[in-house]
Formats: C-alpha cells, sequence, structure tokens
C-alpha cells in the first residue's frame, strides 16, 4: 500500500506543476491546499506527513523541470 500512497503524492505534484503552467493562480492554490491538508493531517495523527510532502515536491520539480525544458527546445 506505501507503494501506491507514494506514487499518489508524486503525481498530485506533477499534475500541480501543470496545472500552474497554465493557469498559476489554480496551481498556488492547489500547491497551498495540498501543504495545508498535509500539516493539518500531521498536526492531528503525527504520521511523519514531511515524507508527503517531499515526495509532492518531488514531482512538483521533476515535471516543472520537465515543462521548462520542453518549451525551450520547442
Amino acid at each position: 500500500m506505501i507503494e501506491y500512497r507514494n506514487a499518489i503524492h508524486y503525481i498530485a505534484g506533477g499534475i500541480s506543476a501543470w496545472v500552474a503552467t497554465l493557469y498559476p493562480v489554480l496551481g498556488l492554490g492547489l500547491i497551498i491546499t495540498f501543504l495545508v491538508y498535509e500539516a493539518m493531517n500531521d498536526w492531528r495523527k503525527e504520521d511523519w506527513s514531511y515524507r508527503d510532502v517531499l515526495e509532492f515536491l518531488i514531482g512538483l520539480f521533476v515535471v516543472a523541470a520537465g515543462l521548462s525544458i520542453w518549451r525551450y527546445f520547442k
């Protein structure tokens, strides 16, 4: 089950990066919403949500970098 949960965080970060390139305000809203959700989740459960945030940020960075490279060479 852990592998699927990790993949979902990477995908959520990637989708947020993609949406942010199309609609910056909506992308920022998605990112802030995710971070607030994880902060609230960690506060209530203390389940080390920093791992989830790290996975989200890795997905965000990879997709944002990929889109930047794609647009540069296009």
